[in-house]
């Protein structure tokens, strides 16, 4: 059996956001200008308990021209724009800054059993530690269009502007040819005519790229969301390597404002897919749940991923995912009255994780599974009836599961 320890803070168990006063070029860095938590007062049921709120701090500086102009002009001198001149190219506006986000880490490298017959060649989502920049901050505040590259389908993006831009720029230099995408639905809001309809995906390598700079790799028309977080994904043919992308919106659902929840980019390979805890059944994907482990809470703007998490404090009660790939990651939720809760795959070594923190927060990683023969595998959790002994009871929840193909 092993055990892994809790989360003793809110920035411990949260990703941090540094602003960035800089261009599109996300070269240099000024300073970190506070942190965002995910985690909200949770409402009913067993996340009632904490209160992980949010903070965003100091201001972006001062100055900064919009030089460029037209869509995706840099903000130059560093700082928050003052409005500058359009430019050649439309006076559409430049990104306002480059917020930066820590995602979620990859899995460390495992060899898969030495007897395996098929190998697999999963793309994770390559949204890590970026550069967010984007044509208005957004109704949120300045670090709100980091939501939409921050593993999490739970936050939402909204715009004033009915076909707003919003890009990422590799960190390091780093490059990569983006063949596939998903874009989902905002979920704070059952209107979809705040939607994207039309768009182009755009790629490019200039520092400070003006609208000839950028190339388009795919272009959506008539496209509809049936609901929340409904997630799409888009293919294309791609050989170029490219440092920044860019969700150009041409056309929303009617409303005059902008919402989205998130969106990833793939390389070339299987991408890897999320199973909320909503998405109940005995099927392949779907979370099957014991008879007493009942709790179900269901809040749009908590930051849960989807909006949900599923939970029990009954002793003994169990959870089984039944997926098809070769690794599975859990992402469950930390909070002052969680307990310790066991994860196995495949009826193997329980690992016991420690759900107590001090605030509550939602989608956080808490389990990675041994390296698996691509095939069909289950993964399972128990509530253990067990403590650490600052908790206050001994809940369990579990937010989503990513399916590593």
């Amino acid at each position: 059996m092993r055990r892994q320890g809790g989360k003793s803070s809110l920035l411990e168990a949260s990703f941090v956001l540094s602003v960035l006063a800089v261009s599109w070029g996300c070269g240099g860095t000024n300073r970190a200008d506070g942190a965002k938590a995910h985690g909200k007062t949770g409402v009913g049921g067993s996340e009632s308990g904490g209160s992980a709120g949010s903070s965003r701090g100091g201001n972006a500086g001062t100055g900064g021209d919009v030089s460029q102009g037209g869509i995706g002009g840099d903000v130059s001198g560093g700082g928050e724009p003052s409005g500058g001149d359009s430019g050649d190219d439309g006076g559409l506006g430049g990104a306002f800054r480059c917020v930066r986000d820590s995602g979620i880490p990859l899995p460390d490298p495992m060899d898969p059993p030495s007897d395996c017959e098929e190998t697999s060649n999963p793309a994770f989502n390559l949204a890590d530690y970026g550069c967010i920049t984007s044509s208005e901050p957004g109704d949120g505040g300045a670090d709100s269009a980091a939501w939409v590259f921050d593993d999490n389908t739970g936050t939402t993006w909204s715009a004033s502007s009915a076909t707003p831009w919003i890009g990422y720029e590799f960190k390091d230099g780093e490059a990569y040819a983006v063949v596939a995408y998903t874009v989902t639905s905002a979920g704070d809001v059952d209107d979809r005519s705040s939607d994207p309809a039309a768009w182009e995906l755009q790629g490019s390598n200039v520092d400070r790229p003006r609208e000839v700079d950028w190339t388009t790799l795919d272009t959506r028309v008539g496209e509809s969301f049936a609901g929340r977080y409904d997630t799409h994904t888009y293919s294309f043919e791609n050989e170029e390597s490219f440092r920044r992308y860019r969700f150009l919106v041409t056309e929303n659902g009617g409303s005059a404002g902008f919402r989205i929840a998130e969106i990833e980019l793939f390389a070339a390979g299987t991408p890897v897919i999320n199973v909320d805890s909503s998405v109940e059944g005995t099927g392949d994907n779907q979370f099957a749940f014991s008879g007493l482990w009942y709790g179900r809470t269901n809040d749009p703007t908590s930051g849960r991923y989807h909006g949900s998490t599923s939970w029990s404090s009954t002793e003994g009660e169990t959870f089984a995912l039944t997926f098809v790939g070769s690794q599975v990651r859990l992402f469950g939720v930390f909070a002052p009255h969680h307990g310790i809760v066991a994860f196995a795959v495949d009826g193997g070594e329980d690992t016991e994780v420690d759900q107590y923190g001090v605030d509550t927060v939602f989608n956080q990683l808490q389990y990675t599974s041994i390296k698996l023969c691509p095939g069909r595998h289950v993964v399972s959790g128990r509530v253990t009836g067990q403590r650490n002994p600052a908790a206050t009871d001994m809940y369990s929840s579990i937010d989503r599961a990513q399916v590593i193909p």
